[in-house]
């Protein structure tokens, strides 16, 4: 009743119920790894969980009460986060463009939650985060690639979710196409060492005009073969829907394209081979079935007259789309005769879909008759696609055109042949551009302009996916400026395809200097800097700028920042600042100077060590905010820049291992992002005593290495540094250590036996690197332990001490050593003994 008649109040609290493991939705064991080429979205497969970590969150809410009491509410709320690992495909592959979690499309990975990529190199490095928390279960995945976030938000449900990523896949043709030629599919999909079909080289004949004719029609794809099949069906399904045929003969796999007419473009032509091979007359056709040519009939009425496609759009999120064709005089002479939907999801634009739907409605609707004949030894190099004519008066053909499809030689050497009409034209479909799937858009055609002047810079390999190394780029444009497409060259005359950029970075220039910084944080100076667009810079809070988010870039220093004041229009001044951070320094800078706001904005171009000194050029070609009316890769800018490799931080965490007991010290130190080995410094007294190279990230030093130093001593400074692939060094961290002295000898018992002697005896001393003891004399108190007082050394814990002086007081000290050295002994207290 307390809280009726004012005596106290009431708590209520309710608390959801706490989940305690990851829910899972989105993993499949025994699942294909998916190989996939060209650019195409596809759904990950959880490989790795752990960590799961619930997040309380309690809120209180009080409510006065009559008389003076009140009712407390208390909820309880959870948040989970989770380390995680997702499977998706054969590595190496380019990257990641937009990513989907359930029905959600964010435009790259660090705005989809932050995920890194691991492209699937061979032989790739472990995730650290599994290297330091989960060493037994540190895997590198070589050749297959996968994403990973070591605190993955997983909000108040505990469900990871559907997660589907656009890859940049194998084999890009490149020049502004991201599909692939379907040749090097082909190819690649049959011979590659690593995931290939077996096929051997030798046996793949000449592909140049199947690729020719692909490229030539603009026949790009990007199949992602996700599902166990034949390695010949997923290649005759495809190599067939790009209106060829797969040929093996003569002891080699050919491909041979059905077009009948030439066509031009992305720089190729193909020009189809029509001439007929032999003109077959009833001479040439061998008594072995009721008639010399017999022909199959399909009637027209049976054919198709209308062909679906079904392809996903990359134009609509890869969403499934359908490319139709029609044969409007059929269907009005013998009505609608709908062929069921082929899927081709290796299709991703509608203007291939719609060709490949074209090319089949013509096929269906006018190639429908097939002839059988045999034919003599002498026409054994026939093989499939090849063109003949065939004259037979019974049947009325004269110099009749056919494509053979087939040849089977029997035990007498006869060759019995199937072949099909080849009418003029039908074999080519008309090229022309599909409507696309999102309707009407004002100003989609409105052109986009050029990028301001980017900025270049590699940043510390501590920011780095992976400790690689990187280059990073600051874009942006004008007011109609939706992004752009990457291109990179190391020649400035061939550019590939490295990836795009949605939305404008912040960056700019210095307005003022800056000086120097004394202190950390840094609260004496003021950054200002121009922005070169109406991007915004705000004020970060004060666990942002302890946690190092709120990052910046201003002429080659990296630094945090909490305070942010607009002081004109797109003029900023940052204070509160973390400076020199990831191993850069925290140096003055000049007016004029590059700045940046880090964030997901900035584009990374992640390149091997070996380009390291090289020149690239990067080449931006822009679209407008709608996605379209892109620049021609020949019309804009060439940027080049001089690969010098990122800064590396030095070791953290650098420590003893155990105390410096014994024969050895261990030191370690953390692992350090990007780091191929680490050296190691021994100094003692000032000067250098021993350099060392190591991969481990610990280091024993031994008494054995201090004999060979010159030593031992028992004082030590140790530094270390870290070493990057590019052979840049970090600064040294350093640690001063020393070997504790023994102990001094208790338990010390004296005795006079005879006048002239006295016995001693001690606790032992444990110190596993014990050399032994010492005994001084002398029979003046206050010993001084030098030469003329020492009366005794060795290993025992006891001494008898001789030639003493009857009838005289004697004071004893005892000292035990080590085998580091004698520099400072830790003595015991006198010991007063008569004889």
């Amino acid at each position: 009743m307390g809280g009726l008649t004012g005596g106290g109040g009431t708590t209520i609290a309710t608390t959801e119920p706490r989940i305690g493991a990851l829910n899972i939705q989105t993993s499949s064991y025994g699942k294909t790894i998916p190989l996939v080429y060209g650019q195409q979205r596809i759904s990950g497969n959880l490989i790795w969980y752990g960590d799961f970590t619930p997040i309380a969150h309690t809120s209180t809410q009080t409510s006065g009460g009559k008389g003076g009491g009140g009712m407390t509410q208390s909820n309880t709320t959870y948040t989970y986060k989770t380390a995680l690992a997702i499977g998706l495909c054969e590595g190496d592959i380019g990257g990641i463009g937009a990513v989907w979690k359930d029905k959600t499309r964010y435009a790259d990975l660090a705005s989809s939650g932050g995920m890194t990529v691991f492209t699937g190199a061979a032989a790739q490095a472990a995730w650290g985060h599994l290297v330091t928390n989960h060493a037994a279960e540190a895997i590198g995945y070589s050749e297959t690639a996968y994403v990973a976030h070591a605190s993955y938000s997983l909000g108040s449900s505990a469900n990871l979710g559907n997660h589907n990523f656009e890859v940049f896949g194998l084999l890009q043709f490149g020049s502004g196409v991201v599909d692939a030629d379907p040749k090097d599919v082909v190819v690649d999909f049959l011979t590659n060492a690593t995931h290939g079909a077996g096929f051997p080289a030798a046996s793949i004949g000449d592909m140049t005009a199947f690729s020719d004719y692909c490229v030539a029609a603009g026949l790009f794809v990007s199949p992602a073969f996700a599902e166990q099949k034949a390695a010949h069906q997923h290649l005759k399904t495809l190599v067939n829907a790009v209106n060829c045929e797969l040929v093996y003969s003569d002891g080699l796999l050919k491909v041979v394209p059905r077009a009948d007419a030439s066509v031009s473009g992305n720089g190729r032509t193909f020009t189809p081979d029509n001439t007929p091979l032999y003109d077959l007359t009833d001479d040439d056709f061998l008594d072995t079935q009721e008639a010399p040519v017999l022909c199959r009939r399909t009637p027209a009425a049976d054919a198709f007259n209308a062909v679906q496609i079904e392809f996903v759009d990359r134009a609509n999120d890869y969403n499934i789309a359908i490319a139709e064709a029609k044969d409007q005089a059929s269907i009005e002479a013998y009505g609608l005769r709908q062929e069921d939907v082929q899927k081709m999801h290796w299709i991703t634009t509608a203007d291939v879909a719609q060709q490949v739907a074209q090319a089949r409605l013509q096929r269906t609707l006018y190639v429908r008759n097939q002839y059988e004949f045999d034919l003599g030894w002498k026409y054994c190099l026939l093989e499939p696609m090849d063109i003949v004519t065939i004259t037979d008066a019974e049947m009325g053909l004269d110099r009749f055109p056919v494509r053979i499809i087939s040849c089977e030689e029997n035990d007498q050497g006869d060759i019995h042949v199937v072949a099909e009409e080849f009418p003029a034209g039908v074999a080519s479909p008309a090229v022309y551009a599909a409507p696309g799937s999102g309707g009407f858009v004002s100003g989609a055609n409105t052109p986009p302009g050029s990028i301001n002047a980017p900025l270049l810079f590699e940043p510390p390999i501590a920011l780095t996916v992976a400790g690689g190394n990187e280059l990073w780029l600051a874009v942006s444009g004008g007011v109609d400026w939706g992004g752009c497409n990457v291109w990179v060259s190391l020649d400035n005359a061939t550019f590939e395809r490295v990836g795009s950029v949605y939305g404008a970075a912040r960056y700019g220039t210095l307005n003022a200097a800056v000086a120097a910084a004394t202190a950390d944080p840094d609260v004496t100076n003021t950054l200002v800097a121009d922005i070169n667009n109406d991007g915004q810079i705000l004020p970060a809070s004060q666990a942002a700028v302890d946690a190092l988010t709120s990052l910046c870039y201003a002429g080659g220093e990296i630094f945090a920042y909490r305070d942010a004041t607009l002081v004109t229009n797109r003029r900023y001044a940052v204070s509160y600042l973390r400076r020199g951070l990831f191993g850069t320094s925290a140096a003055a800078h000049n007016a004029g100077e590059q700045f940046a706001r880090l964030d997901q904005a900035i584009f990374r171009y992640a390149f091997n060590a070996s380009l390291i000194g090289k020149t690239i050029w990067l080449k931006f070609t822009s679209f407008n905010v709608f996605g379209q009316a892109e620049e021609s890769l020949a019309s804009v800018t060439a940027y080049n820049y001089t690969l010098s490799g990122g800064v590396i931080t030095g070791p953290a965490g650098l420590s003893l291992q155990r105390p410096f007991v014994g024969l050895e010290a261990t030191l370690q130190w953390s692992t350090v992002a990007g780091a191929i080995s680490y050296d190691v410094e021994i100094w003692s007294g000032g000067i250098l005593r021993d350099s060392y190279s190591t991969t481990a990230t610990t280091f024993i030093y031994s008494l054995d290495n201090a004999i060979l130093d010159g030593g031992p001593w028992r004082d030590y400074t140790i530094k270390v540094r870290s070493v990057a692939s590019s052979g840049i060094a970090s600064g040294w961290s350093q640690l001063n250590i020393s070997n504790p002295t023994p102990a001094a000898p208790t338990g010390i018992i004296t005795a006079s036996n005879t006048t002239t002697t006295i016995d001693v005896s001690w606790n032992a001393i444990a110190d596993v690197d014990l050399q032994d003891y010492q005994v001084w004399i002398s029979a003046v108190p206050g010993i001084t332990p030098d030469a003329t007082t020492l009366a005794w050394t060795g290993t025992a814990t006891s001494a008898t001490i001789t030639g003493l002086t009857a009838a005289t007081t004697y004071y004893i000290i005892v000292a035990a050593r080590d085998k580091w050295g004698a520099a400072t002994l830790n003595y015991s207290a006198e010991h007063v003994q008569s004889t």
